[in-house]
C-alpha cells in the first residue's frame, strides 16, 4: 500500500496540473474552490442567520436573502429561475426539488415553491446544507483528512449483487475491478488505499463501515452497479447520507422521516461536496446520463466514520450499458472518473487546511 511522503503536495498537485482537459471542463468548480478558501466570492453577510418563512410545516428562505447572501444576480425563463455569480449557475424550477449546480444535477430535501406573488422560497435545510456546503466549501473541510482512502467494492463471495439480463455480468465482479483499477491511481498519487474486501469475499455491511474507523479514513468510496425494473432506466448517481430528520431521496412518501443522527452525519457538509465532485467527474468523464447527486441511508455510509459516498455506476438492467461496463476499457474510464473526484475533493480539502 501506498504511504504518504514529504513531497506529497508537490507531486499531488504537478500531477493535476498535467490533466489540462480536465482542468479546463472543471475550471469552474476549481475556481469557486479558490476563492471561497480566500473569503473574496462573497458579500460580509454570508454567514449571517437567515429569516425564514414557514410554509406547509417547512421553514423556507426568500430566494431575495439568497441572492444577497452570495452575490448572486438572477434570471426568469418561464417557471424557471437562474442565479448567476462570475463561477457559479444555479438552476431552480417552480415546484421541484432537482436543481442543477454548474449543469450537475441535485436533489433538494424540499421543492422550490412560490411563497408570494413576487416571492420564492428555498428550505432552510437546502440552504444550509447543500447550497452552503457546496458554495462555501472551505468552511466544511477545515478538519477534513486527505490521507487515507477506504474503497469499498459493493457485494462480493455469496452476494452477487445485480447480473446483467444475459447473466452473464455480476455487480459483485465488475465493482471489484473498478475498484482496484481505481485503488491503482489512488497510489499513483501517494494517497493510502485500503479496500473493504480482497477478491469475491463476503463481508457485512457493518464490518465495511467500521473499517473506516480502523484504518482511520479520511473518504470511504462505495462503488455499486444499479439494477432497475425498468430496462430503460441508464445513467449514474452518487449518494451522500440522507439528513437527520430528512427523508432520502427515493423515500417521499407517509410516514415521519428518521430523525436519528448516525455516525456520517458528523459530516454532512463534507460528504455532500465530495459526492458532488466525484458524481461532475464520472458525467464529465463518461458522457453518461447524469441522475444527480442524491441522498439515502445505505448502512455502508451511514455508519462510517469518515466523510463517505456511495456511487452507481450504471445499470446493468440495461442492455447497451451493462455492454458498456463489461468492457474493461470502459470500466477503465469509470476508475478514471471516480478518481479524479477524489483529487478534486482532495485539493478542496487541502485549500481548506
Amino acid at each position: 500500500m501506498g504511504q504518504p511522503v514529504n513531497n506529497f503536495d508537490h507531486h499531488f498537485e504537478s500531477r493535476l496540473i498535467n490533466r489540462r482537459e480536465w482542468t479546463r471542463r472543471l475550471s469552474l468548480v476549481s475556481l469557486t474552490t479558490a476563492f471561497t478558501a480566500s473569503g473574496a466570492l462573497f458579500p460580509a453577510d454570508a454567514t449571517a442567520k437567515l429569516a425564514t418563512v414557514n410554509r406547509a410545516g417547512v421553514p423556507y428562505v426568500r430566494l431575495d436573502d439568497v441572492i444577497k447572501r452570495y452575490g448572486f444576480s438572477r434570471s426568469f425563463a418561464g417557471d424557471t429561475i437562474t442565479l448567476k455569480s462570475k463561477w457559479t449557475r444555479i438552476t431552480f424550477t417552480l415546484g421541484n426539488r432537482i436543481i442543477e449546480f454548474n449543469g450537475l444535477k441535485m436533489f433538494l430535501n424540499a421543492s422550490f415553491v412560490k411563497l408570494t406573488a413576487t416571492d420564492w422560497g428555498v428550505a432552510e435545510v437546502d440552504v444550509l446544507k447543500t447550497l452552503d456546503p457546496l458554495l462555501r466549501s472551505a468552511e466544511f473541510l477545515k478538519r477534513a483528512g486527505s490521507k487515507t482512502i477506504l474503497i469499498d467494492p459493493g457485494h462480493g463471495g455469496k452476494d452477487s449483487g445485480a447480473r446483467n439480463a444475459g447473466k452473464t455480468l455480476s455487480e459483485k465482479t465488475a465493482a471489484y475491478d473498478i475498484a482496484t483499477r481505481l485503488r491503482t491511481r489512488l497510489l499513483r498519487e501517494r494517497f493510502n488505499v485500503r479496500l473493504t474486501r480482497a477478491g469475491d469475499r463476503t463481508v457485512g455491511l457493518y464490518e465495511r463501515a467500521a473499517q473506516a474507523g480502523e484504518v482511520k479514513a479520511d473518504l470511504l468510496v462505495s462503488i455499486h452497479l444499479n439494477s432497475a425494473g425498468s430496462k430503460t432506466a441508464a445513467g449514474i448517481e452518487t449518494f451522500a447520507v440522507t439528513l437527520p430528520g430528512q427523508r432520502s431521496t427515493h423515500d417521499h412518501g407517509g410516514g415521519r422521516p428518521d430523525g436519528k443522527r448516525y455516525h456520517t452525519n458528523s459530516y454532512d457538509g463534507a460528504n455532500l461536496i465530495a459526492a458532488h465532485a466525484i458524481q461532475s467527474a464520472l458525467i464529465t468523464k463518461t458522457g453518461a446520463t447524469d441522475r444527480g447527486v442524491k441522498r439515502a441511508r445505505f448502512v455502508v455510509i451511514r455508519e462510517a466514520k469518515c466523510p463517505a459516498v456511495l456511487v452507481e455506476c450504471g445499470f446493468l438492467s440495461n442492455t447497451a450499458e451493462a455492454a458498456k461496463v463489461a468492457s474493461a476499457a470502459y470500466r477503465d474510464v469509470l476508475a478514471d472518473g471516480i478518481a479524479h473526484g477524489v483529487f478534486d475533493y482532495m485539493r478542496k480539502v487541502r485549500a481548506a487546511g
